[in-house]
């Protein structure tokens, strides 16, 4: 039996020339056919960004979380994180505790 779950917010923070975070949209891509959810991206090097540099040398990087949480950049610090290789099983498992 298929159950809703509440809308959530994927935020994918990445940066240029970085085959991980091309590998992550990828899988992002293939989640969001089946499980459809609201997205955004940073680029961490990007000015107005600094706040999120602490992933640098962490990319890609997802704050996964309820959709009628905060905006993108106050994302919240109960946001569940995934970084580095993640698979699509990966994401939609996280995705099911943020729905709990």
């Amino acid at each position: 039996m298929y159950v809703a779950r509440p809308l959530l917010r994927i935020t994918l923070f990445t940066r240029e020339h970085c085959s991980l975070c091309t590998q992550a949209k990828f899988v992002l891509d293939k989640v969001q056919t089946r499980n459809p959810f609201q997205y955004a991206q940073f680029d961490v090097m990007k000015s107005g960004n600094e706040k999120w540099r602490i992933y640098e040398f962490d990319v890609p990087v997802i704050h996964i979380e309820k959709a009628n949480g905060p905006t993108p950049w106050e994302t919240s610090e109960n946001a569940k994180k995934l970084m580095h290789r993640f698979s699509q099983e990966d994401v939609e498992a996280a995705m099911d505790e943020v729905s709990v």
